[in-house]
């Protein structure tokens, strides 16, 4: 297939969908490579953590700017670059940049794992509930008050 049309993408750039745009960016691979013509790569102008963006764009104020530039009534909406480039972000110091994504990758490991942790939790006493059911309906033992 012709690739000619592909937008080169580099270790770094960040890449969004102007044309169906449901939130935010994403880091691009950790690859270097070509992506479809629907997608726009942003190129950073100046040394980033590519960790504290990767929050950084996925924040519900920036969101919410970014979505109060779309137009279209479809599920996927349309941002112009021209409104998109207006956009702006906090940019704290690139040490700063880093302990904040060292913070939060660090916090938000411990309550993905908290977040498992009760989900197996669920998953334990629905295990739980089943068993209880069909004991109860078997005549496995006798419910209380049922003589």
């Amino acid at each position: 297939a012709d690739l000619s049309s592909f937008k080169k993408v580099r270790i770094g750039d960040y890449i969004i969908s102007l044309r169906s745009f449901q939130g935010g960016l994403e880091l691009a691979a950790e690859y270097e490579g070509r992506i479809t013509p629907a997608y726009t790569v942003v190129r950073p102008a100046v040394s980033l953590s590519s960790r504290y963006f990767k929050y950084a764009f996925k924040e519900k104020r920036f969101i919410q700017c970014l979505d109060s530039m779309t137009s279209g009534i479809r599920e996927g909406k349309t941002i112009r670059f021209s409104e998109f480039r207006e956009s702006s972000l906090p940019l704290p110091p690139l040490p700063e940049q880093q302990a904040i994504a060292d913070y939060l990758d660090a916090k938000t490991a411990q309550i993905d794992s908290l977040i498992s942790a009760k989900q197996r939790q669920v998953e334990l006493l629905k295990e739980y509930r089943k068993s209880l059911i069909s004991e109860a309906v078997t005549g496995k033992f006798k419910v209380p008050g049922s003589e």
